[in-house]
């Protein structure tokens, strides 16, 4: 009997130890995370929480979207194809279609345009050469100007620029305002940089990387934008910022652009009604190569939408 109660007793201080190391490892787990409930913790965390999938021009990435910006809200259910063209059949928006044009398509037929249903046309006014750095008129400017006009149809103006600080691209806004002075610009004028591409070197070239696109350094890129588009708001005008795909994603902090008006290169896909660029923009380039009445070649076209008031 005695021989029993102690083997009890020694089995009851046995299960207690062993319940104390127990409740012991276990509190420690709780307090640290084991490797083994971290493990299980990472394995079921979402690798992509907070982030979206795009096509970024080069590849479909998972891109952490920049604070602030206000997001593209286009989906199927608002735009439609017609013989492989866009149209918007929403009710949130006005829509307008319109062509962009340079010296490069010389003598348009602005009459024609308008009758194939063109109702706005971006002008070039000026460029700073890529190379050697001068500014220029451009020698169509007022031969377009006077034409699209004359045509009944709404007129806007970029410049092309090839600016590498600040202050040159403040010198080409003044430069630009001298073009413009005493003329009647019905829409937001555009300030649009971008690479030569038909030239083995460029002034800008320090900017970008040259094999991706993509922007070195993303504060001066932004910096540029906003001292030409400054000066222009100051004069009275509405600013506007051109880019394609890779500047709105690798060159710019589109948070300190966002009061300005973004007017995006975003050729269509084969097949897809929808510009696919995430952040929202006022003008979308969905062609630049389309055959449009009055024009002779490649054209670039656009749809501008124009919220309707609530």
């Amino acid at each position: 009997m005695r021989r029993n109660a102690s083997s009890l007793i020694l089995f009851i201080v046995v299960a207690f130890v062993a319940a104390f190391a127990v409740g012991a490892v276990f509190f420690r787990d709780e307090l640290t995370g084991s490797p083994k409930r971290e493990a299980e913790a990472e394995a079921t965390a979402d690798p992509h929480e907070g982030m979206v999938y795009i096509w970024d021009g080069f590849d479909f990435i998972w891109m952490t979207p920049e604070a602030g910006v206000p997001v593209n809200t286009l989906g199927e259910e608002d735009m439609t194809l017609e013989n492989g063209i866009p149209v918007y059949t929403g009710d949130r928006y006005t829509v307008l279609r319109g062509i962009d044009v340079s010296e490069h398509q010389y003598n348009v037929d602005w009459n024609a345009v308008r009758n194939s249903g063109i109702s706005f046309a971006y002008i070039r006014a000026g460029r700073r050469g890529c190379t050697e750095g001068g500014l220029y008129k451009d020698p169509w400017f007022e031969t377009n100007y006077e034409g699209a006009k004359a045509a009944g149809l709404k007129v806007g103006v970029y410049f092309f620029s090839q600016a590498v600080n600040s202050n040159e691209a403040a010198e080409e806004a003044e430069f630009l305002l001298d073009i413009i002075k005493n003329k009647e610009i019905d829409l937001p004028v555009v300030y649009d940089l971008e690479r030569v591409e038909s030239e083995p070197s460029t002034r800008i070239d320090g900017l970008i990387d040259r094999e991706t696109g993509k922007g070195k350094n993303k504060d001066l890129l932004t910096s540029l934008p906003k001292a030409f588009l400054t000066v222009i708001e100051a004069k009275g005008y509405k600013p506007c910022l051109y880019m394609n795909r890779v500047q709105g994603y690798y060159w710019y902090h589109l948070k300190e652009l966002s009061d300005y008006m973004f007017w995006v290169s975003n050729p269509l896909i084969a097949g897809d009604s929808i510009p696919r660029f995430y952040y929202a923009h006022d003008i979308w380039q969905y062609t630049t190569d389309a055959s449009v009445p009055g024009v002779e070649g490649p054209v670039d076209v656009n749809l501008m939408f124009i919220p309707k008031e609530q």
